[in-house]
């Protein structure tokens, strides 16, 4: 049975006191939303992942700046020209593993070369695939594994002499340092082939 002193609830005091307790539950709803978000691991859109230790966010920008660098030598690979003087160690071994076929882009694209002071028989010249191939006296045509092109500077260089060349200095070799006047390919291109010839006979 009700007290006699009680005093009956009318309807808006039950609302009143529902909308009450209603508001004391949401702010410890929030808290424990908050406590959630930090135990878990969520990226911030500006900042370092939340829940993460600092060694492991090190270890993941030691693997982009690994990715990077490996793209980076790619790039130099791929392109004779871009080969220091004298080539790094470990770019050398990666270089000798591809092969020299890889980075020979006898396919071109090749650019026209005007010469300069010339008459106008003969100005403009162009390299082209046919000189990648050496015509042997039976008609057989060899690959000249040896010849690099380079795309971007438009220039011929040895695989060999360029690989292992000890510096640009002094007189080296213009398929050293690049070759570009077409014009000039017969002999020069015969020439250094005895060159690496005779080479290749002393060192056997």
């Amino acid at each position: 049975m009700e007290s006699e002193d009680a005093v009956p609830l009318s309807t808006i005091d039950v609302v009143v006191e529902a909308d009450s307790q209603e508001h004391i539950v949401e702010p410890v709803e929030e808290m424990e939303a908050i406590d959630a978000g930090e135990q878990g691991v969520e990226v911030d859109e500006f900042g370092p992942e939340l829940g993460t230790e600092p060694s492991e966010r090190d270890d993941r920008h030691d693997t982009v700046n690994v990715m990077v660098s490996e793209v980076e030598e790619s790039n130099i690979v791929n392109d004779v020209s871009s080969w220091n003087i004298p080539v790094p160690d470990h770019l050398r071994v990666e270089i000798v593993r591809r092969g020299s076929v890889s980075v020979q882009n006898k396919d071109g694209p090749f650019s026209v070369v005007t010469r300069q002071n010339a008459k106008e028989k003969g100005q403009v010249r162009q390299l082209s695939k046919e000189w990648f191939y050496k015509l042997m006296p039976n008609g057989e045509k060899i690959l000249r594994s040896w010849m690099l092109y380079s795309i971007v500077n438009d220039q011929l260089y040895c695989f060999c002499c360029r690989l292992f060349a000890v510096n640009a200095t002094g007189n080296p070799s213009k398929f050293v340092t690049g070759f570009q006047k077409w014009w000039k390919l017969n002999p020069k291109v015969q020439n250094h082939e005895s060159t690496l010839l005779a080479l290749y006979t002393n060192i056997k």
